[in-house]
């Protein structure tokens, strides 16, 4: 559970810094178009992920029930992840968003093994 907290850390770091500084580069294969005001809200979204990293890379070093407070609050961004990702296929993204719809789900599920393996050793 401790490195897969930091490895998702780290991931959400490097996400972050492409979010934060190359946003068009993130969405091109999409082909979304990024204008200003569009880069404003992935770049709001980016500005975010820090924060959840620091969370998962603190809750790394957590034992016992204390854990599942950074895996539940996670596996709740993730489930939510995918419908946001399979939402950007429908003004016409279609099959580009795979890859966002593959990393979530397995993110998701990850989140949620060790979420209930938490709970489980709490108790």
């Amino acid at each position: 559970m401790m490195m897969f907290l930091r490895i998702a850390a780290a991931l959400g770091w490097l996400v972050d810094l492409g979010l934060l500084t190359v946003p068009a580069a993130i969405y091109q294969p999409t082909g979304i178009m990024m204008t200003p005001m569009l880069g404003t809200v992935v770049k709001a979204r980016g500005a975010a992920l820090p924060g959840l990293g620091v969370i998962k890379w603190a809750g790394s070093r957590l034992t016992g029930s204390a854990v599942t407070a950074p895996m539940g609050g996670n596996l709740v961004v993730q489930l939510q992840s995918p419908g946001v990702v399979v939402h950007t296929a429908w003004p016409g993204a279609e099959w580009a968003i795979l890859p966002g719809v593959l990393i979530q789900v397995r993110l998701g599920t990850l989140f949620g093994l060790y979420f209930q393996r938490a709970r489980r050793n709490a108790a």
